[in-house]
């Protein structure tokens, strides 16, 4: 892992990203406790997975395109869901921040970017802030959601 020698020993939270330029950017504009990969998105040695088992937070910082995507998926059930947070950039900035690097020359905030940091996305699970707009529109438009009477009524 690039970065390791760099870890304190009571660092209880870890940023892991795709390359090393990524790592130092990210290292050098938060001072968060920060390791590349050695091959990239598509592969977590299994010695790497028990140098984890410590921290409390994993922030997982892969390319935001579909292979450091599937990557994180991938990585955050072999790391644990729980303790596993995806740091993506907002919907209207993602063309412009790549990765970590491209988001520091950018001059995007590091920082808040991990702040935002959401755990994996589930498809079997809902959150309520995904059905909001559905829900406060059937509440608002009753009429629309009127079902058919049953004759025995």
């Amino acid at each position: 892992l690039f970065g390791w020698h760099t870890i304190p020993s009571s660092a209880n939270q870890i940023v892991i990203t795709e390359g090393e330029f990524d790592a130092m950017a990210v290292y050098q504009e938060t001072k968060y406790p920060t390791v590349s990969l050695p091959n990239g998105c598509r592969n977590l040695p299994v010695e790497i997975i028990s140098l984890l088992e410590r921290f409390e937070i994993i922030y997982l910082w892969m390319d935001n395109d579909q292979p450091g995507q599937e990557g994180a998926a991938k990585f955050a059930k072999k790391l644990g869901e729980r303790r596993v947070r995806i740091v993506r950039p907002r919907a209207e900035e993602s063309s412009k921040c790549k990765d970590a690097n491209e988001a520091m020359l950018n001059g995007k905030n590091l920082m808040e970017m991990i702040e935002a940091a959401q755990p994996i996305q589930r498809e079997d699970i809902l959150m309520f802030s995904d059905l909001k707009d559905k829900v406060m529109h059937e509440i608002q438009n009753p009429d629309e959601y009127v079902g058919k009477a049953l004759q025995s009524f």
